[in-house]
């Protein structure tokens, strides 16, 4: 019946004649059970099943799982290439943070000692405040790039879920998928009644 539901909303069975212990009311059950379908009618001759609103055929649900893991296999190749661009601008700023002497206090300190050219105490605590000030300066401008990475994985994250269950929502669906109008009823059981049987069952299929 899945099989015949890919292609057509409508399934009819017929119910061979003279075989016995066959229960068509059983029949119906057991298949309602099985398949989820909805029961349309039933007599000594058919039962005719409504595959219901909420039925995806398997190539549908097989597209949305491939879909669901390109989805996650591109959130993860934009996480680790995160990471690396990350980890390259640490590496930056720590060679950054390393002894210096070109223009640092250092060097300064090193000329003054060498040349003869004095500078008072007050100059040297200056200086140090300034070199203070930059690293402080330099450390902020890290962390304001490490937060900027994080808001964009975030932001990328919560972009590929939205599309994730865009994809999986049904649209325009009523509350109860199983309900269906008098009048839905009524043309489903007549296309029904009209369509030449799909699957034949018999002594072999079905016992009470």
């Amino acid at each position: 019946m899945v099989k015949l539901w890919e292609s057509s909303a409508i399934a009819k069975i017929a119910i061979k004649r003279g075989v016995l212990n066959t229960c068509n009311d059983r029949m119906a059950e057991d298949l309602k059970k099985i398949t989820g379908g909805t029961l349309l009618c039933r007599n000594k001759d058919y039962i005719v099943f409504y595959r219901g609103n909420d039925f995806l055929p398997p190539v549908v649900v097989e597209a949305l799982k491939e879909r669901e893991k390109l989805t996650d296999v591109q959130a993860n190749e934009d996480d680790q290439a995160r990471q690396r661009a990350s980890a390259a601008i640490e590496s930056k700023l720590k060679a950054s943070k390393s002894p210096l002497v070109a223009g640092t206090l250092t060097e300064t300190l090193a000329a003054i000692s060498r040349w003869g050219n004095e500078i008072s105490s007050k100059d040297v605590e200056q200086m140090r405040r300034d070199e203070s000030l930059n690293k402080h300066a330099a450390l902020l401008k890290y962390l304001e790039k490490k937060l900027a990475l994080a808001k964009g994985k975030v932001k990328r994250a919560e972009k590929a879920l939205a599309k994730v269950q865009e994809n999986l929502r049904p649209t325009d669906l009523p509350v109860d998928l199983e309900t269906i109008s008098d009048e839905e009823r009524s043309l489903l059981r007549k296309i029904g009644l009209s369509m030449k049987p799909f699957l034949l069952i018999g002594k072999n299929s079905w016992k009470s």
